[in-house]
This record gives structure tokens, C-alpha cells and sequence, in this order.
């Protein structure tokens, strides 16, 4: 439902699309999947674990 609200404001705002990220290994990942969501080849996420 919460996905569905943001996607409606962002087609009403005229933005371009939605960028999310999550672990790959969080079963949000499917769920995001299942609303349309795909990986993205071309985006780089990187991030530095400390400690």
C-alpha cells in the first residue's frame, strides 16, 4: 500500500522513476521485485563496512 502512495506522488509530481535500495539478502528485495521494481545494471551502489 505505502509503495502505491509513493508511486502515485511521484507520477503526480512528474518525477522520472523511484531509486530504493536494499540488501540483497532481505526478503524485501522479492517484494519490491514483485511490484515492478528490477536491478539495475547501470546504477552503482558502494558502501564501506568500518570496524
Amino acid at each position: 500500500m505505502l509503495l502505491g502512495q509513493i508511486e502515485k506522488y511521484v507520477d503526480e509530481k512528474g518525477y522520472a522513476g523511484i531509486t530504493l535500495s536494499a540488501n540483497k539478502y532481505a526478503p524485501a528485495s522479492d517484494l519490491y521485485r514483485k511490484n515492478g521494481f528490477l536491478d539495475c545494471g547501470h546504477v552503482l551502489f558502494m558502501a564501506k563496512e568500518m570496524g
